[in-house]
């Protein structure tokens, strides 16, 4: 009672103390209505402020742990008159005790035709004290029709956090420290549940800023606040956030290394819906379970459903293969991992889930062609195209000989406005994949890109020449699709 007696004092004697004015202008009073005293229970009454006109608007209320007078504070009706012309109702209401709000949504459950008001989407803002109300109501599942919680300068001690209701908090940077502290444990919290928590601080807002600051940066919280509360009660992102809420708590497991709930998790979603993320997720919590030979599984069928990053799938694939002791897979992982010229050799080398391989042979042999395949690129970027390409040219097995390799250095190239050193490579493929449909089609486009249409419209008929049923589906149609059209634009 100390806290919540010593909250109400600071709260009530400082607003009582000072001038109290809402931070924003008054909105046109042709733009909101308000209607004062509206009884709810005995001797408890509510003002409800709404737009002009006839339309059924969704409710903020502002949540009252029984402060006498809230009401008809100036910054309460401040915030009424806001929320109102933006086109919410706000209800501002009489209270004694906690037990007060329930019989407040009833009456508007009751009147809301009257009112004009939907009740099974309502806000509830709260702030200091009120915060004890507000929060802990909004967290309770058995409170449905509440779609969303705004909280200013206040903590709450919640047994659990919604994951399907939205919270807005506004933390004030220059709260009393002790305060501060108690709530920073609380978003602390929030962050590690993976609430949908939009969290922001006011780092020289003061215990009470919407009435006490008169800045700029201060009436862009306020108008964003209220900006949140019409976005999360209209009616999709409000089930977006329900049908989101499995996920969330799955991935928080996830990032809390509880791996258990994150293979149960996973398993459940995908049970639903095959996804090539929540694959990629369940591969390496069971990875982290030490379930190498499925891990691996899963992590190769989200490749297979395009979740394709090097960092994200094809490392992780390579290491759960190294701890499996499948040298042969890793091997490939390590090999598509390492085709992006983005993933550092020495990174590769020094992570230590791949210490099991780091000495094979074929560890050792991958590590020197990539760094092979590099070093001739430099050599071309840095001026000397005429030595890397004849390297290119020359080489008479391992990486540079493969069409993939080569068609990766030339397009590195014509991305870099490189399109003669480009071509130059393009050519190479060609000469070693005369039946590769791919390569002519790839040296089409350079030549395209370099102004060459005559024999960019050579190149890209010999690729539509060359696709037969012996070509894969997916180079088939993309090959067609792609030269077809440039013979269409060139021609």
């Amino acid at each position: 009672m100390r806290r919540l007696t010593l909250a109400l004092f600071l709260f009530a004697s400082t607003a009582f103390a000072q001038q109290q004015q809402f931070i924003l202008p008054r909105p046109d009073a042709a733009t909101w209505t308000v209607r004062k005293n509206i009884e709810y229970a005995p001797r408890l009454a509510f003002d409800l402020y709404r737009p002009a006109g006839d339309a059924v608007v969704p409710v903020v209320i502002f949540a009252n742990v029984g402060i006498t007078g809230m009401k008809d504070w100036p910054g309460y009706t401040g915030w009424g008159e806001a929320v109102g012309a933006a086109g919410l109702a706000a209800v501002h209401y009489e209270a004694t005790e906690f037990a007060d709000f329930d019989k407040l949504v009833a009456a508007l459950q009751q009147r809301a035709s009257e009112l004009r008001i939907d009740p099974t989407r309502i806000v509830v803002w709260s702030g200091s004290t009120n915060v004890r109300l507000g929060l802990s109501y909004s967290m309770d599942p058995k409170r449905d029709y509440i779609r969303g919680a705004i909280v200013y300068y206040g903590d709450a001690e919640v047994p659990s956090l919604r994951l399907d209701v939205p919270v807005f908090f506004a933390r004030a940077g220059r709260e009393n420290t002790g305060f501060n502290q108690r709530i920073d444990k609380l978003l602390a919290r929030a962050i590690a549940a993976n609430a949908p928590w939009t969290i922001v601080n006011l780092g020289h807002g003061v215990h009470g800023f919407d009435v006490f600051e008169r800045d700029a940066a201060t009436r862009d919280l306020v108008s964003r606040t209220i900006a949140f509360a019409k976005s999360v009660t209209e009616p999709a992102v409000s089930q977006a956030y329900l049908a989101g809420a499995k996920e969330a708590e799955v991935a928080g497991a996830f990032y809390r290394s509880e791996w258990t709930a994150a293979i149960d998790g996973y398993r459940a979603l995908l049970a639903t819906r095959d996804d090539g993320e929540n694959r990629r997720r369940l591969g390496i919590a069971l990875a982290e379970n030490k379930q190498y030979a499925e891990a691996l599984q899963e992590l190769e069928k989200a490749w297979q459903l395009g979740r394709r990053g090097a960092r994200d799938t094809m490392v992780p694939a390579a290491e759960v293969a190294a701890s499996a002791g499948n040298v042969e897979r890793a091997m490939h992982w390590l090999d598509l991992a390492l085709s992006q010229p983005f993933v550092p050799v020495a990174e590769v080398r020094n992570l230590p889930k791949l210490a099991p391989i780091v000495n094979t042979p074929a560890f050792q042999k991958l590590i020197a062609e990539v760094e092979e395949q590099r070093n001739v690129v430099k050599t071309i970027e840095d001026g000397k195209a005429a030595e890397g390409i004849a390297i290119l040219k020359s080489a008479k097995n391992g990486r540079l000989v493969r069409e993939t390799v080569l068609n990766q250095i030339a397009y590195g190239l014509l991305n870099r406005g490189r399109a003669a050193d480009a071509i130059a490579v393009f050519r190479i493929t060609t000469d070693r994949y005369p039946q590769s449909p791919n390569a002519w089609d790839s040296l089409s486009e350079a030549l395209e890109r370099s102004g060459a249409k005559k024999e960019a419209v050579a190149a890209a008929r010999k690729a539509l020449a060359l696709l037969t049923d012996n070509v894969d589906a997916p180079t088939r149609e993309s090959v067609r699709a792609a030269s077809a059209a440039r013979v269409a634009r060139l021609e």
